[in-house]
Order: C-alpha cells, then structure tokens, then sequence
C-alpha cells in the first residue's frame, strides 16, 4: 500500500471514529439531556421491571443486562454511570435508586457492584418513560439486531437543563449545569407564551453562592460562559465552618488544597483544617489562630484555594445526530417539540385503541339484535374456526367482530346488556373526538404538555439550593 492510500484511510478511519466517539458516547442527546449509556441504563432497567415499585436488584445484574444486549462496552463504565445517576451531591435530581455504597462527597469511591443495589427513581418513571409503551419514540434496532432499543426517551422532565452533564469528545466536549425544576417550568411556559425565556442560573445540588450573577443573561443568550461559586460558610468564634462547597468538590480535595496553601505560606492564620462532616450534613472546620480575624482568613481561602471554583458553561448536544451549541432558547424549542411529538404520538395510539373497541361494541350491539339464534349457530359449528366463518357470512360481521363474539363465553354471551354497551359505545365516540382534537390542534396540545409538566413539578420541585448574587454585593458581602 502506498503512503497516500494509508493517509486516505487513516483519514477516514479517524473521521469515523470520531463522529462515533461524539455521538455515540461523549456527547449527550439534546431531546432527552442523555448520553447512550446513561439511556441504555435507564431502558434496560425499565425493560426488566427495575421499577421504583419493584425490590432493589444487583447492581450487576443490571449491568450485565446492559451490556449484554444494548450497550457493547465494558462493564466498568456502565456501572460508574449507573453510579453517577444515583449520586445526589452530583445529580440535581437523581435518575437512579441506589442501596449500599454509591460513594459519598468525601472523595471515596463506590463499592464493587455485586455488593450494591438499584432500581429507576419514580422520577425516571414518571418523567422519561412515561407512554413509551405508547410507542411515543422511535425504536431502533440494538448492535446485534436481536432487540429494539429507543433512539431517545420521551423525556417529559426536562433533564438536559434540570441535571448536570459533562462530556469530553474528539475536538469537542460539553458541560450543562443543573437548574432547579420549578423554574425550567416557567422558562418552558414563557416559551410558549411566546415571550423570551428566562432562568435565574444554576442550581447546584450543594448549594453554594455564585457570586457573578449578572454574567448569567450572556451565558443563557449564548450557550457558553463561567461563572464563579463560592462555599457557604458561618463564623463559630475562631473557627470558619463551611457547610455548602462549589459544585464538583470533594472534602478531600478542598482539605488537601487549604493544607498546600498554608505550607507554601500563601495563607498564613490558619491552626488546623478537620472534616467534621456526619449524617446530619457537610461540615469543614478552619480553626484561626488567636487574634487573627476569622473574615480575613476568609478572603484568603476565596482567593488561593478552590473554596471559590469555576464552572464553564459548553451547552453542546446532539440535534438529529449533530453536535451543536444550544442557548437556552434552544434547548426549550427542542424540549417542547419533541414532547408535542409525544403527546401526539400517544394520542394516535389511543385512538386506534379507542377505535378498535369501538368496532368490537357495535359488533357485540349488532348480535344483540338476534342473540338466540347467533347463540345456537356458534353451538352447530363443529369448531371456533367454523364458528367465526358462519357469523361472518351469516351476518356480515368483520373478522375481528367474530373473534371478539367466538372469544366470549356463551354465558356471558347471552347476558350482554344493551344499555351498558349503548353506554359504552358513547364514551368511546367521545373519547375517540377529544383524541382527535389534541390530535389535529396545536393549543391543545401545548395546554396537555403545560398540565403533564404541572403535575411533574408539583410532585418533584423543590426549593433553590444555590444563592445569586453580583459583583456588588460580592464587595459589601
């Protein structure tokens, strides 16, 4: 082979590789905010009956269903994202219910996953795969072609904004930082209102303070900026007790940073760093030496060590299969279509099921008429087959309306009450014109989306945990 036939398919080679690499692992799918594997974990789950209703299962268990079937890679990066999912000082709004060791903010690492447990929160069931049974989504099949597996997750919980997300591809990478549901909520509804949306910023699961808050309108106009978090503390005569940190921290790197700055003497009052930390929440203790004022050593740590850290913003997701960089606006347009597409595919799919029984009601009203003699026909035939000929051409009947009759028992054949049926046939008429209506209109459906995320949030929001403040008050503060 020539040296220019080997550059042309190394060339190839790498372009193919890469676009795998971000879009079939780094980079995560704007409509549902999930990376492949984070979906898979998630369906695969679901699939088995690893519900919030159902026991906690081995970890294992559900990694090994995973990679067996949907996801060919190794274990070892199936289950730490299954772990992630499950990690509430990481995860604003964890998609996973664990049992046993997940790790915790100290630093430590989870146990083995044949000592842990998990199953979906109620939230992933309620908000991502609600009406996939529906066929709401798109089935695609798995890479041996023996399964299906959906191309995303209907995704009613707003997760690309509401949960954090972090990927590294090839020339690219990504970085969403979590907000608070109540207010996605009504960024979502002033979109639809037709006004600019808006959000206030971040909202960390450990809290914090960002202290650059009027930088927030560029980011959310753009898709891209940092802004800066600083830990909350409170003074206890000489001791500093910080009880929230910036997002991403452990204790052990915050005590590990605060002891390097007071050996390399770029902080100088310091008597000793413990982590006090219990059940009861986060607690870090900087001890003053006497007579050194508690809110100079403060600045101190804010300046020289990660007690204040960046957060960049890089809202890169995947859009029909392209990386692309979403402002917020984007990402609201991208969430309410794909779940107007939802509703809609639902509603189809209700109507033909409506339709359906519809046309088995009128066929059991129309034997009513001369039950008797339908009775003694079915009684003749020498088999069912026989039987669903003979009412077909006896009274016209479709296939499915002899089935339904020949399916019934003949007790409860010759009970059939017309009213109750006449009663029934009603409500499927109208059920059959509501379903239309959300069907063939755009406010309808726009006012069930509004309803469907209402009762979401009602049943999943919670207060903000991160505090905003500017520059301004920074300096008073």
């Amino acid at each position: 082979m020539q040296s220019n036939d080997i550059y042309e398919e190394l060339q190839t080679n790498f372009i193919e590789y890469a676009a795998a690499c971000n879009t079939d692992r780094a980079i995560p799918d704007a409509k549902s905010g999930l990376k492949p594997v984070t979906r898979r974990i998630l369906w695969s789950a679901f699939k088995q009956g690893h519900t919030s209703s159902k026991p906690h299962v081995k970890s294992a268990r559900i990694t090994g269903e995973v990679i067996s079937s949907l996801h060919p890679h190794g274990d070892v990066s199936v289950y730490d994202a299954l772990v992630r999912l499950s990690q509430d000082w990481v995860m604003r709004y964890p998609l996973i219910d664990f049992h046993g060791n997940n790790g915790n903010i100290t630093g430590d690492g989870a146990a083995h996953m044949r000592y842990t447990e998990a199953r979906l929160s109620k939230l992933t069931e309620d908000g991502l795969l609600a009406g996939i049974k529906k066929k709401n989504v798109d089935f695609i099949p798995n890479y041996d072609e023996q399964e299906e597996e959906p191309t995303t997750l209907p995704a009613l919980f707003p997760n690309l904004l509401c949960n954090p997300n972090m990927g590294i591809g090839v020339a690219m990478s990504c970085n969403f930082a979590p907000h608070n549901l109540q207010e996605v909520e009504q960024a979502i509804n002033d979109y639809l209102d037709g006004e600019e949306p808006y959000l206030p910023g971040p909202d960390f699961p450990t809290g914090g303070i960002i202290v650059n808050g009027e930088d927030i309108p560029a980011i959310m106009e753009k898709g891209r900026g940092s802004i800066k978090i600083r830990g909350k503390y409170k003074i206890e005569r000489r001791n500093i007790v910080f009880y929230e940190i910036p997002y991403g921290l452990t204790i052990e790197r915050i005590l590990e940073d605060v002891n390097n700055a007071c050996e390399k003497e770029k902080i100088d009052g310091i008597a000793e760093v413990r982590d006090e930390s219990d059940k009861n929440g986060l607690r870090i203790v900087i001890e003053c030496r006497r007579g050194v004022p508690a809110e100079e050593i403060v600045e101190q740590l804010f300046q020289k060590t990660c007690l204040e850290s960046s957060f960049s913003y890089n809202q890169v997701a995947l859009v029909d299969k392209t990386p692309s960089l979403l402002n917020l606006k984007d990402c609201i347009k991208i969430y309410v279509n794909h779940n107007l597409e939802c509703i809609v595919r639902e509603a189809n799919y209700d109507f033909e099921k409506t339709q359906a029984r519809e046309h088995i009601v009128k066929g059991l009203l129309k034997a009513l008429e001369d039950i008797d003699n339908i009775i003694s026909l079915i009684k003749k035939s020498k088999d069912a087959g026989d039987a669903k000929v003979n009412l077909i051409s006896h009274y016209n009947f479709s296939e499915e309306q002899a089935q339904a009759i020949i399916d019934m028992k003949l007790g409860r054949l010759a009970n059939l009450e017309k009213i109750e049926l006449e009663q029934e046939a009603c409500d499927l008429k109208n059920k059959k014109d509501e379903l239309e209506t959300l069907i063939n209109n755009k406010d309808t459906q726009e006012k069930e989306l509004r309803s469907r995320l209402r009762v979401l949030v009602e049943k999943y929001g919670d207060k903000r945990r991160t505090e905003i403040l500017s520059n301004e008050v920074v300096e008073i503060f």
